[in-house]
């Protein structure tokens, strides 16, 4: 009886097993939806179009402050950069800044070609209420928003001390101007004589032209060592022009005759004046992260002040090494 009555309630658990097991086989689990992020576009930041109308790019000086111009816009992204080379030539010049303008550009930075010929056109955008940014070389009037340069005039007088003093106050001189027309060819000149007018010994016997390039200033020395048997300093407005005139003495065996004085602070020269071949020049920046920085900020909205001078340095054979790091 008990035998049946188990193999009866074993039947029952068996069945009522297997229908628990069908019923959970046949069961849907239910899910909590799982969020699916999608990346967001990066929202583009705004642009300024900055225009830079650039003198004359076949300068190692501007191609260096070229160079410091784009290092420093890696920082700025928010600035697009447009390039344009004057080629040493005003209507050139003037015709790039319109074409900017045209252009509907934010921000206009300009190195003038020539000061007299570029104030209207660099009057006209800041006219137009577009901020200016002036570079190096300043204009005729006060229509620009910044200007950042070094004092050409100071490092004239610099010079005019460092000549006075190593030729103990009696000496030729040839003096190899840059561009003319240009600022900075007037005040550094200026600033020398304005010092050496008052040591009567001293005496300016070639003066002359060489574009402030290097062998436009080869040219002028060769012409002045032609003109001139006896001098004992020869001082160039740039760098460029220094080296050739170096060049042309060594030439003729006269290299070890005189004193070379430059503007610039160019590497080659730095190590020039470290090796004692040329005597000494004056560190002028090359202005372009500056000029960045500034458009950055005046975008940005920042109020500047009007007028920002870079200091230099005096670089001669005690100190060469020292800065040589500054050379470009």
């Amino acid at each position: 009886m008990r035998s049946r009555w188990w193999s009866w309630w074993s039947g029952c658990a068996l069945i009522a097993g297997l229908a628990l097991a069908v019923t959970s086989c046949g069961r849907k689990t239910e899910e909590k939806p799982t969020a699916v992020t999608q990346p967001q576009p990066e929202r583009p930041q705004e642009q300024f179009l900055v225009a830079y109308a650039q003198s004359n790019m076949a300068e190692t000086w501007r191609q260096a402050q070229w160079e410091d111009a784009q290092e420093e816009l890696k920082n700025h992204p928010e600035l697009k950069v447009e390039l344009s080379d004057a080629k040493q030539d005003n209507l050139t010049q003037i015709q790039n800044v319109k074409n900017h303008l045209a252009k509907g550009i934010d921000l206009l930075i300009v190195c003038p070609n020539e000061a007299e010929a570029l104030t209207p056109v660099v009057g006209e955008a800041y006219d137009s209420g577009i901020p200016v940014v002036v570079v190096d070389r300043a204009i005729l009037n006060d229509k620009y928003t910044v200007f950042v340069g070094g004092d050409n005039y100071e490092i004239g007088k610099m010079a005019g001390e460092f000549i006075a003093k190593r030729l103990n106050g009696k000496g030729n001189v040839v003096e190899i101007e840059g561009q003319l027309g240009a600022p900075p060819t007037k005040l550094r000149s200026q600033g020398m004589h304005d010092v050496i007018k008052d040591y009567p010994d001293i005496k300016v016997v070639y003066k002359q032209t060489g574009e402030y390039l290097r062998m436009q200033g080869k040219e002028v020395m060769k012409n002045a060592l032609q003109a001139s048997p006896d001098i004992d300093c020869v001082y160039a407005h740039n760098d460029e022009m220094i080296l050739g005139a170096y060049q042309a003495a060594a030439e003729v065996g006269r290299g070890k005759e005189m004193i070379f004085i430059g503007v610039d602070g160019q590497k080659e020269v730095i190590e020039s004046i470290r090796d004692g071949k040329i005597t000494a020049t004056y560190y002028y920046p090359t202005c372009g992260k500056e000029a960045i920085q500034i458009a950055a900020r005046l975008l940005a909205g920042e109020q500047l002040d009007k007028d920002i001078m870079l200091h230099t340095i005096e670089i001669t054979q005690e100190n060469a090494e020292k800065n040589m790091h500054l050379g470009f």
